[in-house]
């Protein structure tokens, strides 16, 4: 699946729950997204901090999660959205042409992810 140049750098790959079990966006979200980013290509959507999506049970978990500088919890254009969209749908469609080890992180006791698309 990788360009040898490529493989020879990469010791493996490190994937959550969502993007390897999350289901995939409806056809019509998607094209009323590339309409969107066509024609508005700064409208900005929020997809994080949605309420009622539980994270996690724990306080420290939850400041810990959003303190972290490489989770992103801010407002996303459409075109990011796609991009993010279509590169879970290529991930869950190609998973099994892996050829590099894979970990996948989620929750176990908690609610930061799911277990089953890890099996």
């Amino acid at each position: 699946m990788l360009d040898p140049k490529v493989k020879a750098c990469v010791d493996g790959v490190v994937l959550t729950s969502p993007a390897v079990g999350g289901s995939a966006s409806h056809p019509i979200f998607v094209v009323l997204a590339l309409v969107i980013a066509f024609l508005m290509p700064r409208y900005q959507i929020s997809v994080a901090n949605k309420p009622g999506m539980p994270v996690s049970r724990d306080p420290a978990a939850l400041v810990a999660k959003y303190s972290d500088p490489l989770v992103y919890t801010g407002i996303h254009s459409c075109k990011d959205w796609l991009g993010d969209s279509s590169n879970q749908s290529y991930l869950q469609q190609n998973l099994s042409k892996m050829r590099v080890p894979f970990l996948v992180l989620h929750g176990t006791a908690e609610l930061t992810g799911m277990a089953a698309p890890s099996r």
